[in-house]
């Protein structure tokens, strides 16, 4: 036995009990099913490496070519569950048959070099080599040994981009594991090449099975130091990185432990870990107050910042703790804005009309009467004054309806400019529209409806090339103490407003 041998057989079967060790680790430290593949592609690792080691150490030509097959009993297998194991961690979901086809192709790859003795597809010709230094299988590779590798090459380096990706998206702590398992994927892959070209490097020693030793070492390391099968695995890590709501972790002292970009975008102060969030400027003092006040499992609180535009946020404050011992908060922040501005909206179609822009009439009824009740107890009087545009039809029959709503929005703001801040003017419906005088008298209630008539009998609405004019026919009712309901002092101003149209219309009439 050659030095050479001798140090590269202490190596492998170093390896191989370290590979072991990682298998029995991976079995007890995994507390998800993220193991499905990896176990797998830890025994394919062992044959690998153990192949490697019964080949150069093997006294025959037959038992080199047995060694061999043995190794590729694993190296065929290694690279497509690795794959999986890294699509199975990032949490990219595959379909059956595409699984199946990842496999496939590993057995593909196995079936043609366990057959080579009955074609030359895989291996033209396989012999002994010559190297005095170290014995191991040679070949001479046919037309289908290259292909199928880079079938193989194709399937690393689409593990490689993902993890990647992984490694550029999350944060120092998974940063460290994404990086380990990217060298886990890149150093056999690496090797894998170099002796795919059929470099005759470090005297014809087969790099790959060796780079495993350094896999199986960096596999030991991101399992016991970097958490490779805990609670939150990998995958778990980069959903909370990409959540579009706000994730803040604190320890019981209220130190940040953790963010996601989503938190540190409303809160840029908090992007640094370890400090407190009581620390952090700008942070809502409903948030604050709720971490000092809460006693709850879970607190649910919202606050809206100014930012580009007033945005609006709830935020679930929930106690970490265990058999009442406290040991921090998380703080998940909703984006709320788009429903609180659809419930303004809708609460705005609610009580205004969308075409004039004023209150209607179901506004006009809630509000008034509680008015009435704060009359009736202070004993004021109040005034209800109804306006019928005078012959709007005709508008509407000569120049068509978008004329007449013309003619509504610019009646409705020639009232609205005349109104006192304290009134309320609405659309009672079609073409009528009602005002609320509360603390006005009779005599004050007819000067403010003359001076309403006169301004729109001097009206003159711009329709296209067209000028409109219209009068308003009135009645008002007035309640002399605020004892009158507002049913009463509708039909009250309703009569009156009836009989300013059979008098001739663009007058008013009252009680």
């Amino acid at each position: 036995m050659t030095l050479m041998t001798f140090v590269v057989s202490l190596t492998l079967f170093i390896s191989s009990l370290v590979t072991m060790a990682v298998f029995m680790l991976a079995i007890i430290k995994c507390d998800s099913k993220k193991h499905l593949y990896f176990l797998p592609m830890i025994l394919c690792v062992l044959l690998f490496v153990l192949g490697y080691l019964f080949e150069i150490n093997s006294p025959t030509d037959e038992s080199v070519l047995v060694s061999h097959m043995l190794m590729y009993c694993g190296a065929s297998f290694v690279v497509p569950l690795y794959l999986l194991f890294i699509l199975d961690i990032t949490n990219i979901k595959i379909r059956r048959w595409q699984i199946i086809a990842i496999i496939g192709q590993a057995v593909v790859l196995f079936i043609f070099m366990v057959s080579s003795p009955y074609q030359n597809l895989y291996f033209k010709e396989y012999f002994l080599s010559d190297n005095p230094h170290l014995k191991s299988f040679d070949f001479i590779p046919g037309v289908l040994y290259m292909p199928l590798h880079y079938i193989q090459y194709g399937l690393g380096f689409l593990a490689i981009l993902l993890l990647l990706r992984n490694f550029l998206r999350t944060d120092t702590f998974a940063k460290r594991r994404a990086f380990l398992l990217l060298i886990s994927g890149l150093l056999p892959l690496i090797a894998n090449i170099l002796f795919a070209l059929r470099l005759k490097l470090f005297n014809g020693l087969n790099m790959t099975p060796v780079s495993m030793v350094l896999v199986v070492i960096v596999l030991y390391v991101t399992i016991t130091r970097y958490k490779l099968f805990d609670l939150i695995p990998f995958a778990s890590k980069q959903a909370i990185q990409s959540m579009k709501d706000a994730l803040i972790v604190l320890d019981y002292n209220k130190y940040i432990i953790d963010t996601n970009p989503s938190a540190v975008e409303i809160f840029p102060q908090i992007k640094r870990r370890g400090e407190s969030i009581d620390a952090a400027d700008n942070l809502p003092l409903e948030l604050i107050r709720a971490l000092d006040e809460s006693e709850e499992h879970l607190q649910n609180i919202e606050f809206s910042l100014e930012e580009e535009n007033l945005r609006h946020y709830n935020a679930n404050i929930t106690r970490i703790s265990d058999k009442g011992r406290l040991y921090g908060w998380l703080i998940l922040i909703y984006d709320i804005t788009d429903t609180v501005n659809l419930l303004i909206e809708l609460e705005h179609h609610a009580t205004f009309d969308t075409l004039t822009g004023i209150h209607n009439r179901r506004y006009f009824i809630e509000y008034v009467t509680i008015r009435l009740h704060e009359a009736e107890r202070l004993k004021q009087c109040a005034a209800v004054i109804l306006f019928d545009i005078d012959k709007f039809k005709d508008v509407n029959d000569t120049y068509g309806h978008a004329a007449g709503d013309e003619v509504l929005s610019s009646i409705a703001k020639l009232i609205s400019a005349q109104m006192r801040p304290y009134d309320l003017f609405a659309r009672y419906g079609g073409e009528e529209f009602i005002l609320f005088l509360p603390d006005t008298n009779k005599r004050l209630a007819i000067e403010i409806a003359e001076r309403i008539r006169t301004s729109a009998e001097n009206h003159v609405i711009q329709y296209e090339s067209v000028s409109i004019t219209r009068t308003l026919s009135i009645g008002l009712a007035v309640s002399s103490n605020g004892t009158d309901k507002l049913e009463t002092l509708i039909e009250i101003a309703d009569a009156a407003l009836y009989r300013a149209k059979e008098g001739g219309r663009n007058r008013v009439e009252f009680s």
